[in-house]
């Protein structure tokens, strides 16, 4: 089963409307997905993926924005870590 997920870079502003982050990289025998959440603005998630980074984009300009990621195996039984501390990134002035 994952553990609790882990930030490798925790979220940070790259843009007025958009925050990247990267998820400490988790293995399984199986395999490993990952899903980020903004947990300010609900709708805003990575969905189930691949890769432990992902940026978030259509934000509003100087807003905080605050986050957590989760992993689970790929085994048939799609087994959940736990999510991650929540981390926050303010963006950029404009848009």
């Amino acid at each position: 089963m994952p553990r609790r997920a882990e930030w490798d870079i925790e979220p940070y502003a790259v843009s007025g409307s958009s925050v990247a982050m990267k998820a400490a990289a988790a293995t399984d025998e199986h395999g490993v997905e990952y899903l980020f959440e903004n947990v300010i603005l609900m709708g805003h998630s990575s969905g189930w993926q691949d890769s432990p980074e992902w940026i978030d984009t259509g934000l509003n300009g100087s807003t905080e924005y605050c986050y957590r990621v989760r992993t689970r195996d790929k085994s048939p039984n799609a087994n959940q870590g736990l999510w991650s501390n929540t981390a926050c990134a303010t963006t950029q002035s404009g848009a």
